[in-house]
């Protein structure tokens, strides 16, 4: 998919990628309650598969899942959509990890409302319909 194909729909489009179904519930409750649109994936290989298919504007992605671990996962979006550059969200309950060594806004579980809520508008400021065209 190239950059020609990113999301150009009315409202914003996150994925949610996390291993755990009730983390998946719990923040697309969220984002849907934010007024986003989103699109549930339970590995990093979903993830991959609804990237190849539908343009997202951000990822919220477990860091920690089996298989392909969230900053792998950004690797490859990052080809597949170049405009996601700058609109991951990595969560983990590993509080172990530096921030600094993340190509997103990291928040560590169990997280609050509040705290997802401003990791979001860091990635993706509220009311802004159409991602950002940046490159990888």
């Amino acid at each position: 998919m190239s950059d020609r194909n990113a999301p150009v729909h009315d409202r914003i489009r996150i994925l949610i990628a996390d291993d755990e179904e009730a983390v998946c519930v719990l923040i697309k409750i969220h984002v849907e309650a934010l007024g986003h649109d989103s699109i549930l994936a339970q590995s990093g290989q979903s993830a991959l598969e609804i990237l190849r298919e539908e343009a997202v504007d951000a990822v919220i992605t477990d860091q920690d899942m089996p298989r392909l671990k969230g900053t792998e996962l950004y690797k490859q979006a990052c080809v597949l959509q170049p405009h996601l550059r700058d609109r991951f969200v990595f969560i983990s309950g590993n509080n172990a990890y530096e921030p600094r060594n993340f190509p997103g806004r990291l928040v560590y579980k169990p997280f609050d409302v509040s705290e997802l809520t401003a990791a979001i508008k860091e990635v993706l400021p509220i009311g802004k319909k159409r991602s950002m065209h940046a490159g990888c």
